[in-house]
């Protein structure tokens, strides 16, 4: 099966996984239809606790984040940078494209990194945002860096416009509330005028950023909804949670598309979407697993599996890099 016709198939590219142990893995990954190999290409050290949280920068540089409470920063030509600023483990990571990154914490708080303006990882805390009455498991941002959703164990998620110049702290413009549990995964839709969120109450839910107002409810989980990723050549949502399934979702209405049952053995703790289309899925069997979409998204094709030294527990976080 090709890969869909309008994604750019690179030759090879990597895939960085942490997980329940002190790790940053990467395996090279062949293009489409290649098995991979379950050997990690590299294996990084220097945290004292589980991961939880891996993201790539607009420079390449990876950033991960965990339980000891410290923000880590591998540049693409070797070392690693520790940056503090946490109290609590650090749960969420994304990029930003000034090439800053925004994290989520159990510290019930957001912060927004900048360049130092000594290279590649040479971050400080820009801003510390307040406002989520309890952890922070969820981060993203707009592709144009301008606003930011945090999602909360606080059964919400918040959407905050970040100031123009960068002198002031980003602002909540909109509390969305619907979930009757721990918001686990957010995603800005392409445009960033919709959202969607995922739940420990087993819901996938689209939002109006503008209005706030919850436009579908994607019911179908047997449990929480632990992942969220999209998919924007096939125009479809993919999440995962506690039932060990991968449900695909119409971006448009919420309607389901196709599902894959017992994709894992266990729960599915993280998908990443793949320069060539493809997904890829950890979980608690300890194993990194690739999937190729059919042309009609309306199913998922096996298409390797890294297993062995992939984490010593879950699988927590993936990043194409």
């Amino acid at each position: 099966m090709a890969p869909p016709a309008n994604v750019p198939v690179p030759e090879r590219f990597a895939l960085a996984a942490v997980g329940a142990d002190t790790r940053l893995r990467l395996w090279a990954l062949p293009s489409y239809g290649k098995p991979p190999s379950s050997a990690p290409a590299s294996v990084k050290e220097g945290h004292k606790d589980e991961l939880k949280a891996v993201c790539m920068l607009s420079d390449g540089s990876l950033a991960t984040g965990g339980r000891d409470t410290l923000l880590r920063l591998w540049p693409r030509q070797g070392g690693c940078l520790e940056v503090e600023g946490h109290t609590h483990t650090i749960y969420a990571l994304a990029p930003l494209p000034d090439g800053g990154l925004v994290s989520g914490s159990g510290d019930m708080c957001v912060r927004i990194w900048r360049q130092r303006g000594g290279g590649a990882g040479a971050l400080r805390v820009a801003h510390l945002i307040k406002g989520h009455r309890n952890m922070v498991f969820a981060i993203d941002a707009s592709p144009d860096g301008t606003r930011l959703i945090s999602g909360s164990a606080d059964k919400t998620a918040r959407l905050w416009k970040m100031d123009s110049s960068g002198d002031d702290a980003p602002r909540c413009v909109r509390s969305l509330t619907g979930h009757t549990a721990w918001v686990n995964a957010v995603r800005f839709l392409p445009g960033a005028a919709r959202c969607a969120t995922a739940s420990t109450d087993g819901a996938v839910r689209l939002w109006e950023a503008a209005s706030g107002e919850c436009t579908a409810v994607c019911s179908g989980h047997d449990g929480a909804v632990l992942a969220l990723i999209h998919l924007p050549a096939l125009r479809l949502l993919a999440s995962s949670g506690d039932d060990g399934a991968i449900r695909l979702w119409r971006d448009s209405d919420g309607s389901q598309k196709g599902e894959l049952e017992a994709a894992h053995d266990g729960p599915v703790r993280a998908l990443a979407a793949l320069p060539d289309g493809r997904i890829a899925s950890g979980g608690d069997d300890r194993t990194v697993r690739l999937w190729r979409p059919e042309s009609s998204g309306a199913a998922l094709r096996a298409d390797g599996v890294i297993e062995g030294d992939v984490t010593s527990d879950s699988v927590y976080g993936l990043v194409a890099c």
